[in-house]
């Protein structure tokens, strides 16, 4: 059967999918009545793909009017199904609100949240006070970050205040940093948001008194906390390490005040080139070995790595990959190392690497033999679909038992016969990036939890803190393609890894998910980011998106690998 793909769209929302005109829906003047448009969103949710859904909440959003509002209210209290990623796309498509609206929009949005006030629905809470915040002030905003039972929806209405340049920012993280929260995944996520608004109010000029000098002095004074945990204060090292063009992350206050200060004193002397070397007083390394994947070594101590193994990863790397005089043949069986010795890059025996696949194969080796015990890890991998490779069900312990299970388990998967398109032969499937990272983002101590993942508690406790991710190529599918007839519009595709066009179409189309293009695909990764602010590093192996797979590093303040380069 054939694919139906629909083409991004080109302005407004990175976000947005956008289909023929047919099957449009034009947002109405606030004059006209709003039967009409109606009319046209249920017609649209009697669709079955996502990418129609997705118009019809963005044609009511667009309207900017109460009506619509409590529209999209409604369908929320009782989404169709998938139930959670309705939700979300519902509550992202206030976005293209913009800095307009029709009298009384405010009050219809505080009237939504407050129907859907549990800790899963932060998504909505973040971009409905975003918008409330432009329409009538910042006050909700700023009694739901003091007051609200729920800190994941205080975190929200933090990021939504950053998102919108609040000055009062400056003086409400202080007098909320003075009321610490008890549980550790709360800790975790107030640290989050505090960090991402850290961030987003970004002013560097650290030798002057500045607002935002006091509040970077203010958040590293929780670094000596001794009750704060040991992930909120690296959720905050980040940040700091990012915004101060640091190249260090360590968790002592002192380190921190003494780049400052520093920093000052280079102003005044007009030094035109920082010393980026660590302060004398504070810490340089770590108090543990570092995990490292393709050379890009990380802060956590929880990593999950996500791994293409689509079938593209069959395809051959250029002999110009490999090191100049690799040899070309060895020994079948590994010589086994010292106890204590780490290995390297230099281990690969580049002889037996022909595949993609073997070199992220060789590279994850090295990365899992190099953890210590005490550290964790997970190997998620994803093709057409995302599952655990055998042996890591979970965040486990960088034991050598465990880390042995999970070679021999890679070691296992082999490369199949050609298929069709796939010449250079199957390994699993499409490219379902979204399933891996939704796998990734959900997964604790002991597993996948259950519901909305990206607040569970368990996650911010036992969860990843670092995420790598392998791929050789773009989005090719998502968990959201279904089959219905075929409405006349996007694009016929026949194979969905090199998203190659047909001119043929049936009466019944298979309609790929949305997640399958790069926009919407980032913007939930910064939803299951929120508040979490896992550090993501992207190793591309192929010919994807570099802009895009940037952006995706960016979400997590990480690294863009392409192999045999690196870039910030």
């Amino acid at each position: 059967m054939r694919e139906s793909l629909c083409p991004l769209h080109q302005a407004v929302l990175a976000f947005a999918l956008t289909c023929s005109a047919a099957a449009g829906v034009a947002s109405p003047v606030a004059q006209e009545p709003m039967e009409p448009l109606l009319e046209e969103v249920n017609e649209l949710m009697l669709r079955l793909p996502l990418r129609y859904h997705i118009q019809a909440y963005e044609a009511l959003a667009k309207t900017r009017r109460p009506e619509a509002v409590d529209e999209l209210a409604r369908r929320y209290e009782k989404p169709d199904l998938p139930r959670d990623q309705e939700r979300y796309l519902m509550a992202s498509s206030l976005s293209t609100i913009g800095k307009k609206g029709q009298p009384g929009l405010a009050e219809s949005l505080a009237r939504w949240r407050k129907d859907a006030d549990s800790a899963e629905d932060a998504w909505l809470w973040r971009h409905a006070l975003e918008v409330e915040i432009r329409l009538s002030g910042p006050d909700a905003a700023l009694d739901i970050a003091r007051n609200a039972k729920s800190y994941m929806l205080r975190g929200a209405a933090i990021e939504a205040l950053a998102a919108n340049s609040s000055e009062a920012l400056y003086t409400l993280i202080p007098e909320l940093l003075k009321d610490r929260p008890k549980k550790e995944h709360d800790q975790v996520a107030l640290m989050g948001a505090y960090a991402s608004a850290l961030t987003t109010l970004g002013n560097k000029k650290t030798q002057a008194e500045t607002p935002w000098k006091r509040l970077v002095l203010a958040l590293v004074a929780t670094l000596e906390d001794e009750d704060m945990s040991r992930a909120a204060k690296l959720v905050l090292a980040r940040h700091l390490a990012a915004e101060l063009d640091a190249d260090f992350v360590v968790l002592e206050a002192t380190a921190w005040r003494s780049l400052l200060a520093r920093r000052s004193q280079e102003a005044k002397e007009r030094k035109k080139k920082e010393d980026k070397s660590p302060p004398k007083d504070g810490p340089a390394e770590p108090e543990y070995v570092r995990p490292r994947f393709f050379g890009v070594e990380v802060t956590g101590e929880r990593v999950c790595y996500v791994m293409d193994l689509s079938d593209s990863m069959a395809a051959p790397i250029p002999e110009g990959w490999k090191p100049k005089g690799a040899p070309t043949s060895g020994p079948k069986v590994r010589k086994k190392r010292k106890k204590g010795d780490l290995p390297t890059e230099a281990d690969i025996p580049w002889y037996s690497v022909e595949t993609r696949f073997d070199l992220a194969r060789e590279h994850l080796r090295i990365s899992l033999q190099r953890l210590q015990p005490e550290q964790h890890f997970c190997v998620v991998g994803f093709g057409s679909t995302a599952e655990y490779i055998k042996g890591s069900k979970g965040m486990v312990k960088a034991t050598p038992g465990n880390v042995k299970k999970v070679l021999k388990a890679l070691d296992g998967i082999d490369v199949g016969a050609p298929q069709g398109e796939r010449v250079h032969g199957t390994i699993w499937g499409d490219t379902n990036l979204h399933a891996g990272l939704k796998l990734a983002f959900a997964t604790a101590k002991k597993g996948r939890v259950k519901g909305a993942g990206y607040v569970a508690p368990e996650t911010f406790v036992s969860g990843a803190d670092t995420l790598f991710i392998l791929s050789d190529g773009d989005p090719s599918v998502d968990d959201y393609t279904v089959t219905d007839v075929d409405y006349g519009d996007g694009r016929v595709i026949t194979d969905k890894e090199s998203k190659r066009e047909g001119d043929t179409r049936t009466m019944q189309m298979n309609f790929i998910g949305p997640y399958s293009n790069w926009p919407l695909l980032l913007e939930d990764t910064r939803r299951m980011n929120m508040l979490r602010e896992l550090e993501i590093h992207v190793i591309s192996v192929g010919d994807a998106d570099e802009q895009a797979l940037g952006m995706l590093a960016d979400i997590g303040l990480g690294q863009l690998q392409v192999f045999g380069r690196s870039k910030d």
